[in-house]
């Protein structure tokens, strides 16, 4: 039997967000336990996965706060590119993309990394304009879920990627049809909408029936 569904090494950290002004005029934050890995790692529980982080304790305040924290956590690009090499599930963002392949087009970028990578399963987050995901030939996008009331987007693409590597853990990877993805990507894209209505992430991830709620109204 196995004792954890994911395990991650990487960061935790805290997220300073705004919170008004102080009496003499000074701004306020608010400090928040963020880290993209313990992002993701806080939605797999919240979607009844048993997961674990592997970490460092700083010895500050914000490190017994914490427990486990890393301060800084530099990759080089030879670093990622290795990674990428024995990736079998990748999440990047629209402006990540662009970065690496020097591509515009989004659609010519995921392409490149698939020629060059060979990686079965790539997730693309575009933010307000929702995401795709690129499987075996096919391509699916869905739109996001639009917020009126967003505070801000710490945490959105991990809460997303969260929500996806659960669908992968819950389903499998190896036969995906276009519906599962169009269902993963709207599932995803409810989670991800809303933790923008939060302040911080890795304390305030939905619940699986609070995204199934939303879910549900699509």
């Amino acid at each position: 039997m196995k004792n954890y569904d994911v395990i991650a090494l990487g960061e935790l950290l805290i997220d300073f967000t705004s919170s008004g002004t102080s009496e003499q005029g000074n701004s306020l934050f608010e400090a928040n336990p963020g880290g993209a890995v313990c992002n993701v790692l806080a939605m797999l529980h919240q979607l009844g996965h048993k997961t674990a982080f592997i970490g460092k304790v700083g010895e500050d305040i914000f490190g017994r706060r914490l427990k486990r924290v890393l301060d800084e956590v530099g990759i080089g690009k030879e670093q990622f590119d290795y990674g990428m090499r024995y990736c079998d599930v990748l999440k990047i963002s629209d402006n990540e993309i662009q970065w690496f392949t020097a591509e515009e087009d989004y659609d010519k970028g995921v392409q490149m990394l698939q020629e060059k990578y060979r990686i079965p399963l790539i997730l693309l987050s575009m933010g307000k304009n929702g995401s795709r995901a690129y499987y075996k030939g096919l391509r699916v996008e869905v739109p996001a879920f639009l917020q009126e009331n967003t505070i801000e987007t710490t945490g959105a693409g991990d809460t997303f990627f969260g929500s996806c590597l659960h669908f992968v853990l819950e389903r499998g990877l190896w036969n995906l049809r276009m519906e599962d993805m169009q269902e993963m990507l709207t599932f995803a894209n409810a989670a991800a909408s809303i933790i923008t209505t939060r302040k911080g992430a890795l304390r305030v991830m939905p619940t699986k029936e609070e995204v199934g709620w939303l879910f549900a109204e699509k």
